[in-house]
C-alpha cells in the first residue's frame, strides 16, 4: 500500500492515542505515575505496588479503554512504522522514534516489567519478517538475548526493592522460571480444598446475559495468598497459565478439554491470517495478535475466546486497511 498512506492512518491513531494518554495522566496525577516515581522524577509516600495498583486493577474508570488506546494501539502502530520501508519516504524515521518512544513511556509508566519486553519482541519479530522470510535465525536469538535481559534485570530493579543487579538477575530467573509454577500450585491448593469449583463464574458475562456475577479470580486468589497487600488495599493479581483457569471452573476434565481446543482454535486462526496480503499492516497485526495469545501462557483462557480487546483492535486494524487503500 502508498506509504503516505500508511502515515496518515498510522498519524491518525497515535493522535488520539496521545490524547487519551493524557487524559489518563491528568486523571490519575502526573506524580502519581509508578514509572516515573520509580525513576526519581517525583516523591511520593505511597509504594510503588500501591501506585501500580491504582493505575491498573484499582483504577477508578474505564482502564481497559485506556489500555487500548494508550498501550495496545500505540504498539501496533510502533510495529507498522517498523515494517514500512525508509526508502520510500523521509517521514518514516521521525514518525518511527515519535511512536517508538511514546510506546515506550506508556508500557513503563505503571513500572509493570513484562509489558515493556513486548516492544522488543514485536520489533525483532518485524525484522524477521521483512528481511529474513519470517525465520528467526539462532544468531539473532544470541545477540538479541543478552541485551533484552539486562534491560529487563535493569527494569526489575528499579521497579522492585532489589538493592543490587545481581539479586534483581535471581529475581528474574526465579520469576521466569519458578513464578508461573507457584501460581499454579497456589491454584491446586485452594481448589477444592478452600473454595468449590467455579462451574464458568470465572468467564466474562457480557451485558449481564447469564444468570450469575463473574468472579475476578485472579484478584480473589492473590487476596487470600498475599492479605498483608489486601489490607493495605493493594489490588493485586495471580495470573497462571490458561488451563488453570479450566481447572478451578471444572476441575481435571476441563483441563483436558480446554488444551486440545486452544491448540486447535489457534492453528485455525494462524491459517487464516497466513492468508492475509503480506503487508506492512497486515504483517504488524499478525505480531501484535501474536504478542497478544503469548500471554495464554502466564493468563487465563476466557479473556481471549470473549475479548472486547481483541475485537476492538482488529477493528482498528480493518480501518488502517480501509484507509490506506482507500
Amino acid at each position: 500500500p502508498p506509504i503516505s498512506a500508511c502515515l496518515v492512518g498510522s498519524e491518525m491513531c497515535i493522535r488520539d492515542s496521545c490524547y487519551m494518554l493524557y487524559m489518563y495522566i491528568s486523571q490519575i496525577g502526573i506524580t502519581q505515575i509508578a514509572g516515573l516515581v520509580a525513576f526519581g522524577f517525583f516523591e511520593s509516600d505511597s509504594s510503588i505496588n500501591f501506585l501500580r495498583s491504582n493505575m491498573t486493577n484499582s483504577f477508578e474508570g474505564s482502564y481497559f479503554f485506556y489500555r487500548l488506546m494508550i498501550e495496545e494501539l500505540l504498539l501496533f502502530v510502533t510495529l507498522i512504522s517498523f515494517a514500512l520501508n525508509p526508502k520510500r519516504s523521509a517521514l518514516i524515521w521521525p514518525f518511527r522514534i515519535l511512536a517508538f518512544f511514546v510506546c515506550m513511556f506508556t508500557l513503563l509508566m505503571s513500572a509493570q516489567k513484562a509489558p515493556i519486553m513486548e516492544i522488543f519482541f514485536g520489533l525483532i519479530m518485524i525484522f524477521s519478517l521483512k528481511q529474513l522470510s519470517g525465520v528467526l535465525p539462532s544468531k539473532l536469538i544470541l545477540l538479541s538475548s543478552p541485551i533484552i535481559l539486562v534491560l529487563l534485570v535493569l527494569f526489575y530493579q528499579t521497579f522492585t526493592e532489589f538493592d543490587s543487579f545481581l539479586s534483581a538477575f535471581a529475581g528474574v530467573l526465579s520469576r521466569t522460571f519458578t513464578g508461573p509454577i507457584e501460581a499454579i500450585y497456589v491454584y491446586l491448593i485452594y481448589f477444592p480444598e478452600y473454595s468449590d469449583f467455579l462451574h464458568g463464574a470465572s468467564f466474562p458475562n457480557p451485558r449481564g446475559i447469564f444468570p450469575y456475577e463473574p468472579i475476578t479470580i485472579t484478584q480473589e486468589i492473590m487476596a487470600w495468598y498475599n492479605p498483608d497487600e489486601a489490607k493495605l488495599g493493594i489490588v493485586g493479581s495471580m495470573p497462571a497459565i490458561y488451563w488453570v483457569e479450566a481447572y478451578a471452573n471444572f476441575g481435571l476434565g476441563g483441563v483436558i478439554l480446554v488444551s486440545f481446543s486452544i491448540g486447535f482454535l489457534l492453528h485455525a486462526l494462524n491459517l487464516i491470517l497466513l492468508g492475509f496480503k503480506n503487508d506492512p499492516i497486515s504483517s504488524s497485526f499478525f505480531v501484535w495478535l501474536a504478542l497478544f495469545y503469548k500471554d495464554l501462557s502466564q493468563t487465563f483462557f476466557s479473556d481471549y475466546i470473549y475479548s472486547c480487546l481483541l475485537f476492538l483492535s482488529f477493528l482498528v486494524f480493518i480501518i488502517i486497511t480501509l484507509i490506506v487503500n482507500k
